[in-house]
């Protein structure tokens, strides 16, 4: 029983992390495949999806999977700052793993096993999210982006090349992403006529 309440609070709290990678239409699909444990944090060659001033999200190319029209791999969501979900007692969480699934024949992706880690890279709670269900894939969102990468459709990537390395190493890139952003950004303003 409490491993099911451990898993319950894991899938509300990072429903509520992860809002823009959810869609809101559920449907039907095929069974979930079983469940599975989260890679973890450690070395691995770990490309850029999507970055916004919160979060980033990275997946690694070799643990995406697919077979006939259903795909999954696995997407960490890197926090700049850490998280707090008082719902779960959870605090300190800097990075999310989520082992997505998509239907590409159907546009559908859901979310059935869910990590959470701290800045060190250590297991703070995982397993699977009870309340995954398959959501219709909404266009512009980072939902879409996983989907496409899943699925193998065309999916332009935040960063050009793979960075190789482990938890702190991705977590350096992106602070570092953010700091060239915002030097772009400071820029492109200067030169605007006053």
């Amino acid at each position: 029983m409490e491993g099911e309440q451990v898993n319950v609070r894991l899938g509300k709290f990072l429903v509520g992390g992860l809002a823009l990678v959810s869609a809101t239409t559920c449907l039907a699909a095929p069974p979930t495949p079983p469940k599975a444990a989260a890679p973890g944090l450690g070395d691995a060659s770990w490309s850029m999806l999507y970055m916004d001033d919160q979060f980033a999200i990275y997946f690694v190319a070799s643990g995406i999977k697919k077979t006939g029209a259903t795909a999954s791999g696995w997407f960490t969501t890197v926090y700049l700052e850490p998280q707090s979900y008082p719902s779960a007692n959870l605090s300190g969480v800097s990075f999310i793993q989520g082992r997505d699934l998509a239907d590409c024949s159907k546009r559908l992706l859901k979310s059935p096993d869910l990590a959470a880690y701290d800045g060190d890279g250590k297991l703070l709670l995982a397993g699977p999210d009870p309340n995954a269900s398959w959501d219709k894939v909404e266009a512009g969102t980072a939902g879409e982006r996983k989907f496409n990468i899943l699925c193998g459709k065309p999916q332009a990537l935040e960063s050009k090349a793979p960075i190789s390395g482990n938890h702190s190493s991705i977590m350096m890139h992106y602070a570092s992403a953010m700091m060239e952003a915002a030097h772009d950004a400071l820029m492109k303003k200067s030169q605007q006529p006053h």
